[in-house]
């Protein structure tokens, strides 16, 4: 041992600091690699990261030393590094590959072996490694670096076959079969929570959803536009609204099952996108504990049995940030995908953009540039449609903005508490940020999901500490879980202690489980009572138009009471200009009931009542839990206006 400190004391003495030097002891160090005098190699290596830690190629040739050893663990890390400062050192990519084809792991195999030809680097040297490496071993790796000479090559070939031939690749069939039973197992999860937890959809923006697709379904595809009651058609992503619309008519129905089944379906293949992501960016074991979080998360669980959009929503930015690196065009395409299905990811979206830009301008100096304009394929036509429809081509963006976060429409007022934890939260988002950025090179290729967790929970600190005034539901944060289960999965294999770290999870998720399946139960108790209401209009009703701001009165009112659509109306379409002209409208519309369970159908008989009409023309039909059902006397209209 004294001996060998000496040795290395000397060698140390004539390290130079230049690049010269750095390289000359490099070279050696190969050289007894090749000649199978690992002691002398590691030395030379160590040595040479003891003066420079970021010195890629020593990490390489030091991985070669522990893989020689049989020391796999350890190669994969000393690789690992190596890429992590020089992402584009096709050495280390092709080392991986041959690790990964030795272990079976195929999927990264077809990765790195596709991206060592991508750098253009000589990789006769490093072959001739292995070469040397295989002849001393009788382990083979599976079709690669076996003595034929189309190996790699073959392999990028057939990588190039299609853009998602990666998501049919697995390491091995018992992965396959693992990852198939996870997606199983949650969508047996979704399925029960959907029949016997929450058989009644808990959202009212999920019949607000519903009422937009069936009534542009019946109304509005003859103008070739979207229609609401409300007014609202453009308001959110259109994208589910028009594969709901699809699905009624399709199937030739007016339920909001279908598109809560078609979420289930959804939301189960997320789960599989999720182990995919822990994949590419770790091994199978974050593959698996991605997936397992993905399946039993509450928050996505009960949020993909609803006929609401951040379900759709999320599964596209997931598959955005798993073929990003493949194909950034069709990474910018899934963006733009899921911005037509929440208005949220359009600033997500362009701030993803701009990090990519920002992150990776030392590699690739256009890829920005590709996802910007993928990302304005689905996205710039809808636009042109919104400027023929609303006069404004960014309508959704623009009411969004004034309606909720400037508090334009009714303000929710957020906790002063709530709103100083998002300024904790805004705050330690940028500073991470700008940590990532400083630390890239260490963090490895699943910074674009770091900065994608970071950026969205940003916007939300951005959004409730400037505003104060915008709602906020739990369904909000569907993403954010989304992510965090594909980083949990990540960074647990990073972690020292497994054990604990499941523990915490295991704890986190129970807990979530005790508090949001209640909340999610009682949700639905106000759902049940505009049910029970709208049961008591359906027997009542003997003709005419039912003017409804309600959207759960109006589906049950069309799918439970089989009243026709043109029979129920919205107020909002009612003309206050005059009382002569209001009068006519109601006439017009051959209005016979009137719901006051929205503010909107409050404001008519405030109008009436004005005139001293209130009682003449409207009177009380029947009331449940604060909700009034009112006949409207089409003969005393008829009498005024003839007077």
């Amino acid at each position: 041992m004294k001996n060998d400190k000496l040795r290395r004391s000397s060698i140390s003495d004539e390290l130079d600091s230049s690049s010269i030097a750095f390289s000359e002891r490099y070279g050696r160090g190969i050289s007894y690699l090749k000649d199978s005098r690992f002691e002398l190699a590691r030395d030379e290596f160590e040595l040479i990261l003891e003066e420079n830690p970021d010195h890629a190629p020593a990490h390489f040739g030091l991985g070669c030393v522990y893989a020689f050893q049989g020391l796999i663990d350890e190669a994969f890390n000393e690789w690992n590094k190596a890429l992590q400062i020089n992402h584009n050192y096709g050495e280390a990519h092709y080392a991986l590959a041959w690790a990964y084809y030795k272990t079976e792991e195929v999927t990264k195999g077809y990765e790195h072996a596709s991206r060592a030809i991508e750098s253009n680097s000589d990789l006769d040297n490093v072959k001739e490694i292995f070469r040397i490496f295989e002849k001393g071993t009788s382990t083979k790796p599976q079709g690669y670096i076996s003595g034929k000479e189309e190996s790699i090559t073959h392999y990028e070939i057939s990588k190039k076959s299609s853009l998602f031939d990666f998501l049919k690749r697995f390491p091995n069939s018992r992965e396959m079969k693992i990852s198939l039973g996870i997606v199983l197992g949650g969508l047996v999860i979704r399925l029960f929570s959907l029949f016997f937890i929450t058989p009644i959809d808990f959202r009212w923006e999920s019949y607000h959803y519903w009422q937009i697709a069936y009534y542009t379904l019946h109304v509005g595809a003859k103008h070739l536009r979207m229609w609401d009651l409300g007014g609202m058609e453009y308001f959110w992503g259109p994208l589910p609204i028009w594969i709901q619309s699809t699905l009624l008519w399709i199937l030739r129905t007016k339920s909001i099952t279908p598109f809560r089944v078609f979420n289930i379906m959804i939301g189960s293949v997320t789960i599989f996108i999720s182990y995919k992501i822990g994949l590419r960016y770790g091994n199978t074991t974050s593959a698996k504990v991605s997936a397992v979080i993905a399946a039993v998360n509450p928050i996505l669980v009960f949020n993909s049995i609803i006929g609401m959009e951040e379900t759709l929503g999320v599964f596209f930015i997931l598959l955005s940030l798993l073929v990003m690196n493949d194909n950034w065009v069709y990474g910018g395409i899934f963006l733009g995908l899921a911005s037509l299905c929440r208005i949220e990811f359009w600033p997500l979206s362009l701030g993803l953009i701009f990090s990519i830009y920002l992150f990776e301008r030392d590699r690739y100096n256009w890829q920005w540039f590709r996802v910007l304009i993928g990302w304005m394929i689905p996205l710039v036509p809808y636009m042109i449609h919104l400027q023929f429809a609303t006069g404004n081509a960014i309508y959704p963006f623009y009411w969004n903005f004034l309606g909720n976060i400037a508090g334009v429409w009714n303000p929710w007022y957020v906790d002063p508490l709530i709103r100083g934890i998002f300024s904790v939260i805004l705050v330690a988002s940028v500073v991470s940020y700008f940590a990532l950025f400083k630390y890239r090179k260490r963090i490895g290729e699943y910074y674009i999901i770091l900065i994608t967790a970071l950026g969205f929970m940003g916007y939300h600190g951005l959004v409730y500490t400037v505003s104060g005034t915008a709602p906020l539901f739990e369904r909000f944060f569907v993403l954010d879980a989304a992510l965090v289960s594909c980083l949990v999965g990540i960074i647990s294999i990073r972690m020292p202690s497994k054990k604990i770290v499941s523990v915490v999870i295991g704890m986190v998720l129970l807990a979530s489980y005790v508090f949001l399946v209640q909340y999610y139960v009682k949700e639905q108790y106000s759902i049940r009572d505009m049910n029970e209401f709208t049961d008591i209009v359906i027997v009542e009703y003997s003709g005419g138009t039912i003017l409804s701001d309600m959207p759960m009165i109006t589906y049950r009112l069309i799918n439970k009471g089989g009243i026709s659509h043109t029979n129920i109306l919205g107020s909002l379409y009612a003309n206050y200009e005059s009382l002569d002209n209001t009068l006519i409208w109601l006439q017009k519309e051959n209005a016979t009931y009137l719901i006051t369970a929205d503010p909107k159908a409050y404001r008519m008989l405030t109008f009436f009542d004005e005139y001293g009409l209130k009682e003449k023309i409207f009177s009380i039909n029947s009331c449940w839990k604060g909700i009034n059902l009112y006949n409207i006397d089409q003969t005393a209209i008829e009498t005024y206006l003839i007077k």
